[in-house]
Order: C-alpha cells, then sequence, then structure tokens
C-alpha cells in the first residue's frame, strides 16, 4: 500500500491512494439510547482499520449519524467526494430511514455491517444485528440490493471479504473505460472465439479499437535498428535465449516496440493478436515472445487474435492485484505426477519461472511441462 495523505475539503475527510482506486463513503448508525459511546469507540477503530484498506475512505465532518438531518448532510459529503460505493455500520440499533434516505439519493453499491452484541450479562448495549435486519428488510422490499456483513471490527476476515468485493466493485468500474486492442481477425476456422462485439460493450463494458495487422507489421518494419537492438541486448541479459538467432531476436524487439507504441498511442489496456500465418510469412517470427515480455510488463496479450481471452486476462490482472495473467490450452493432466502439459505456451510470462534467468525466450510456441499445485501440496 502507498503512503497516503490525510486532507480536510469541504467537511469531507479523504483518505487517497493511487488514481482509480474506489471511493468508498462510511458512516455509522449510533443512537444515544443504547450505549453510545461504545458504539463510537467500536466505529473509531472500523475507521482506522477501513483507512488503511480502501483506496480512498470519504468519511461525513458528522458521520456518527442519529436523525434524518445527519443523513442529509452524509450525502452531501458523499457527492463531494463522488464515492462509489458507501458502507454502513450499524453501531446500534437505528432505523431504516436513514440508510433509504442516503442509498436513494446516491444510488452506489451499498453494503450493511452489523456487529455481534457484547457478551457483558448486565443489557442491551448495541442490539446492532436488529438493526441491520430492519434496514435489510426495507432495502429488499424496495428494491435496493445491497450486501450484508456480520463481523466484530476487529475480525479479520470482514476486512478480507470487504478487499475482494471492493476489488470486484472496482473492476465493473474500471471495465467501462477498458480498451481491448484487436489486431488482426481471428484465424480461418477458430469459431470458439467468436464474439459479439455489441453485446460485449453493451453487458460487460469493453471497448475495442480494431487495429489492421498489415499496419502491425509495417509499424514494426519502421522500427529503428537501434531500438530493437537495445531490447535484444536487454533480454538477453534477463532471459536465457534458446533457439532465435540474434537477427530473429532484433526482429521480435521491432514487433514489440511497435505493439507498445500503437498500445500507447490508442490508449489499450489489453490486447488480442492474431499470430499467425502472416506474422510468420513477413517477419519470419511468430509473436510468443512479445506478447510474455509485454504480459510480464503489465500490458496483458492474447494470441490467435482471442479477445474474450484478452478480456478474461484484463479480469484476472485486476482481481489479482496486478499479477501477471496466463492464457494457454491444456494437453493433459498427469495426477499420479502431479504435472501438466501446456500448449501455445509460448507467452508464458516470465514471473511464473521459479528462476527467472532461466526462462527460455522462443522463437515459437511449443511443449511445456508444469507441475500442478494442489491442495496438501508444496
Amino acid at each position: 500500500m502507498k503512503d497516503h495523505r490525510q486532507t480536510e475539503k469541504q467537511g469531507v475527510a479523504s483518505q487517497k491512494a493511487e488514481s482509480g482506486s474506489m471511493r468508498l463513503g462510511f458512516v455509522c448508525l449510533a443512537r444515544k439510547a443504547f450505549d453510545h459511546a461504545m458504539a463510537r469507540s467500536m466505529a473509531e477503530e472500523a475507521r482506522r482499520r477501513l483507512l488503511g484498506l480502501a483506496g480512498n475512505l470519504v468519511v461525513p465532518q458528522d458521520w456518527m449519524i442519529e436523525s434524518l438531518k445527519q443523513a442529509a448532510a452524509a450525502v452531501e459529503g458523499f457527492q463531494t467526494g463522488h464515492v462509489d460505493a458507501v458502507l454502513v455500520l450499524c453501531g446500534t440499533f437505528a432505523s431504516a430511514e436513514l440508510v433509504l434516505h442516503i442509498i436513494e439519493q446516491l444510488g452506489v453499491p451499498l453494503m450493511i455491517w452489523t456487529v455481534p452484541e457484547p457478551d457483558r450479562g448486565d443489557y442491551l448495549h448495541l442490539n446492532s444485528l436488529v438493526g441491520g435486519n430492519a434496514i435489510t428488510s426495507a432495502l429488499y422490499k424496495l428494491g435496493h440490493p445491497y450486501r450484508f456483513y456480520y463481523h466484530s471490527v476487529d475480525d479479520e476476515r470482514f476486512y478480507e471479504a470487504l478487499g475482494r468485493y471492493l476489488r470486484v466493485l472496482g473492476l465493473a468500474r474500471a471495465i467501462r473505460a477498458a480498451r481491448i486492442g484487436v489486431l488482426g481477425g481471428r484465424p480461418a476456422g477458430f469459431q470458439d472465439i467468436v464474439f459479439d462485439e455489441l453485446f460485449l460493450r453493451r453487458k460487460i463494458g469493453f471497448q475495442l479499437h480494431m487495429i489492421e495487422l498489415v499496419d502491425v507489421i509495417a509499424r514494426s518494419n519502421r522500427v529503428s535498428e537501434e531500438a530493437a537492438g537495445d531490447l535484444a541486448r536487454k533480454w538477453k541479459s534477463e532471459y536465457s535465449v534458446a533457439g532465435p538467432t540474434s537477427e530473429e531476436l532484433v526482429t521480435m524487439g521491432r514487433l514489440y516496440k511497435a505493439l507498445k507504441d500503437l498500445s500507447e498511442e490508442n490508449q489499450l489496456d489489453v490486447l488480442a493478436v492474431r499470430c499467425l500465418p502472416e506474422v510468420w510469412e513477413q517477419l519470419g517470427i511468430t509473436p510468443c515472445a512479445a506478447l510474455s515480455v509485454m504480459t510480464d510488463e503489465g500490458l496483458p496479450a492474447s494470441c490467435e487474435a482471442d479477445v474474450l481471452g484478452a478480456a478474461t486476462m484484463y479480469i484476472h490482472r485486476w482481481l489479482s492485484g496486478g499479477e501477471a495473467p496466463f492464457i494457454s490450452d491444456l494437453i493433459s493432466i498427469d495426477a499420479a505426477r502431479n504435472r501438466g502439459r501446456l500448449w501455445h505456451c509460448g507467452l508464458a510470462p516470465a514471473c511464473m519461472a521459479a528462476d527467472r534467468s532461466t526462462e527460455e525466450l522462443k522463437d515459437l510456441c511449443g511443449l511445456m511441462d508444469i507441475r500442478v499445485v494442489t491442495a496438501g501440496t508444496a
């Protein structure tokens, strides 16, 4: 997690992190008829922990809410903070109208968090779960979606679950602006990767940018010998180069540079590249190694112009917190040896290797043996 800086602006405390992270609004419902001091102490601890979890935590100035007036002020704070979702902690029992007012004004994903009643054997301190049940009942009957949690504020399982859900919400938002570069059409006979572009954009959100393969090859041929040579020398120092000649590695550098430049110029987030047969016929190489390096560097790239595969790679990278995704064909599983065999594995990112220096940079796709990690194995 990067260092954060807390700022106060227009009554909203914001915890800022890297650009593009989710902005989570947070309030606590607490009635003075219950143990308000306990609820505040609990809410302060929750707020402290959330600051380390959410990329941008937006907390209204008056965030311990009991009245409709306070709820309205919270809405203004959330609108100023441009929240993407709201987390409501039921510090004590509270009526549903407060939450209904917030969510009906904002229309963003909502999470209701209730906590166990402290077992002190004296009197009813919080009654959080009863309040949460009343609130979610009203939400359900009015057709408002929500996510429900029942955890103490020191339960790490809650923060893990919330973190996963926020990544999903962040992904759903990011996809609406994500651009897939499609470089060449699908190969003949590959009906399994046929897709509906308008459905993909309407239902999921990915935008497609089409680039003719002839333009990629032409761009590759214009890359300077110096730039391509620098890349070839860099790769030789980082990988165990097996197969390609020095000339082929320079050609791979040209193709890599062309793909990277096109991606930057067209603001592409992931690529689907037609890899055969034209690239081989006109450049004398396959693009496997270039795609491997780009995926390793943070620009996922699929082969065979597989758009849905590229979309899945983008989703995997986002949900895994930035880990390089991998796409391939699974040939067989040898359960007795706990191994598998893959095909079309040339674009496997180097970060998958146990020892990066032994990762082979190859000129052709081929076969790869892997150890299948299963439950109970090291």
